[in-house]
């Protein structure tokens, strides 16, 4: 063997080592108390969804959760076939999501360090899989975490520099139609891709194979849009941010530190040694999505903030190169290692808070203080019906039925368990004795919280 053959043999090992470890390292992040998690808001009705779990239509939604494994065949089809081996609890349920975030996450590190090497490659790995919002929905029986992987696996084809330009274009179909049908808004994504690379390819900054892939790619999505989701979509409602600002919520899902970062990344982007085609690319990615989720009241109705994570890549990537940069200025290995490590550390607060809670309302807590409180016959109401049904149903059934803040009560006393965050303040109902029987929430290390307590509203003509 050659000196420049033993070279490429040692470096193969090495990556195949790091991948090693990368992987394990993820799988640690992504399994940790994976099954001690109650139930999250979207995590029962998927049971419905996928018919393993029988509910009374609450809040209009049966339509909804009838035709939602229509919309999204390609994880609802997957998860059907993972549930005919794995139990329907908390743990197996979350199997499938939880393993494409570990493949998610080792491709993310294989491409970065083809494109730019280890120092690139650990901090983007490091900025995904320390991020609170990714870890939160890898852990869920829901399709966030494989729409993310073929979203990943789509960029990942738009840049592949190749000669075999026929394959490289049917693997990005490919891809991207599978992320489509994961998750529509995706279709979003792919169109603000698509721009970008025209606007690109006009400054002369990406090649004439980016710009047919991501084309080719923001076409497929359109198309499908047009006609497969759309008409399903029909009516549709989605969740909300509970009356936080849609650039704030998602300011919170990828926390300080990463937007920080990202705008030294975003300055490199455009001047300096660091420049390049691609971080302009990902440069307007970032511009036209923020763009997107601040204009998201009129063009969606409501935001999501699960719908966070697919506009969160070029965050990461630009606040990854602003790492690289300060690394390779550092004096010596050591020095950039601790770098490393102040970076890990502020990632962290906002990770363990996740694993104080899960990052989720613990109903099946609640659950057991409603059945130790709740008499014969008393309504019982919440704003997740299905949640606190599921649990309720496992100690002491009684019927649950929907309820809002400011929606009209019985006129008999009642239960109302109610989901908010700490802040919000107690209800207080005109005319009506409310006492707090309890509170379920765990204190975090940062400024989320996930806090359920429960009222017992008297009626009018009770006692004060």
């Amino acid at each position: 063997m050659t000196p420049a053959q033993t070279k490429v043999a040692v470096g193969s090992r090495l990556c195949y080592w790091q991948l090693l470890l990368v992987i394990a390292l993820a799988s640690l992040l992504v399994l940790y108390k994976l099954g001690d998690w109650p139930w999250d808001h979207d995590e029962v009705p998927s049971l419905v969804e996928l018919g393993l779990l029988a509910v009374d239509g609450q809040a209009g939604q049966t339509s909804q959760l009838q035709r939602l494994p229509k919309l999204l065949p390609v994880w609802y089809g997957t998860q059907y076939l993972f549930l005919t081996v794995f139990p329907h609890n908390e743990l197996g349920t979350r199997i499938l999501s939880a393993l494409c975030g570990v493949v998610t996450l080792a491709f993310v590190f294989l491409f970065a360090r083809r494109w730019r090497g280890m120092a690139f490659a650990v901090a983007l790995a490091m900025l995904i899989g320390l991020n609170q919002c990714f870890i939160w929905l890898v852990q869920q029986n829901r399709f966030y975490s494989m729409a993310l992987l073929f979203l990943t696996l789509s960029f990942a084809t738009m840049w592949w520099q190749t000669q075999r330009r026929a394959l490289a274009m049917g693997l990005c179909s490919i891809v991207t139609l599978l992320a489509v049908l994961s998750h529509n808004l995706l279709v979003v994504v792919f169109g603000i891709a698509s721009v970008a690379s025209l606007c690109c390819f006009v400054l002369g900054a990406v090649s004439k194979d980016v710009l047919l892939r991501s084309g080719v790619a923001a076409g497929i999505a359109a198309l499908t849009y047009l006609l497969y989701l759309r008409p399903i979509m029909s009516g549709w409602v989605s969740g909300g941010t509970g009356g936080t600002n849609e650039l704030v919520s998602f300011s919170a899902q990828i926390g300080p530190p990463t937007i920080a970062l990202t705008v030294l990344g975003f300055g490199m982007s455009i001047t300096g040694k660091f420049a390049s085609s691609e971080l302009l690319w990902w440069s307007l990615v970032l511009a036209g999505g923020m763009l997107f989720v601040g204009l998201s009241p009129w063009i969606l109705g409501n935001w999501n903030p699960r719908y966070a994570v697919f506009f969160m890549p070029p965050f990461c990537v630009l606040a990854a190169i602003a790492i690289e940069h300060v690394a390779y200025c550092l004096p010596n290995p050591q020095v950039r290692i601790l770098w490393y490590i102040c970076i890990a550390m502020l990632l962290v607060p906002k990770l363990a808070s996740h694993y104080c809670d899960g990052s989720r309302h613990d109903f099946r807590t609640s659950a057991r203080l409603v059945a130790g409180v709740t008499h014969v016959h008393e309504p019982i109401l919440t704003n997740w019906p299905m949640t606190l049904q599921y649990y309720l149903d496992q100690i002491k059934p009684a019927h649950v039925d929907y309820w809002e803040r400011n929606n009209a009560l019985p006129e008999q006393t009642c239960l109302v368990i109610y989901a908010s965050n700490a802040f919000e303040p107690t209800l207080a109902i005109q005319h009506r004795r409310c006492d707090v029987l309890g509170e379920v929430g765990v204190r975090r290390f940062d400024e989320q919280s996930h806090l359920i307590r429960i009222y017992r509203i008297w009626s009018a003509s009770a006692p004060n």
